[in-house]
């Protein structure tokens, strides 16, 4: 998933998803569309949880039900999912600026489900700068998610 809503990852990005699903893809697991809409929800709920605060007790409980929806529907939309495969953030390293929740969307999902994700190195840019990819699991399948973290890496790096 390298796309939704107003995100989109650069070309470098997308280009290093879609090199990181080639190496599963040979290593036998099959590749599905993930469809769900996620990135909106997520960065409305994690803004939302920031500011909790500044909340009143009626508004910080619809952010948890909501939060808790969210988790929900993740859980069904990946049933059938085992690894899901996206960029980190949509550009490589931002210009020297404020950072902001949108720098970093692609990982709020995984944050607010519980799942299990890390961010693999894979590459330079076109101008040097480092890239990486972001597999996600489901809940509890941590080992899951660091032996496709090995493989991608060394496929990546060999």
């Amino acid at each position: 998933m390298t796309a939704e809503g107003g995100w989109t990852a650069s070309g470098d990005l997308t280009a290093a998803v879609e090199r990181a699903a080639a190496i599963l893809e040979a290593a036998g697991p099959r590749r599905v569309a993930w469809t769900a809409p996620w990135l909106e929800a997520a960065l409305d709920i994690t803004r939302r949880y920031w500011r909790r605060a500044e909340m009143a007790g009626s508004d910080v409980e619809r952010q948890l039900i909501d939060w808790d929806r969210f988790r929900e529907d993740y859980l069904t939309a990946s049933e059938h999912v085992d690894i899901l495969l996206t960029p980190v953030t949509p550009e490589t390293a931002p210009l020297h600026r404020e950072l902001t929740g949108e720098d970093f969307v692609f990982t709020l999902p995984a944050s607010l489900t519980g799942s299990p994700a890390i961010a693999v190195p894979f590459g330079l840019d076109p101008h040097g700068m480092p890239m990486s990819i972001q597999i996600i699991g489901r809940p509890w399948e941590d080992q899951r998610v660091l032996a496709v973290a090995r493989l991608v890496e060394s496929q990546a790096m060999g």
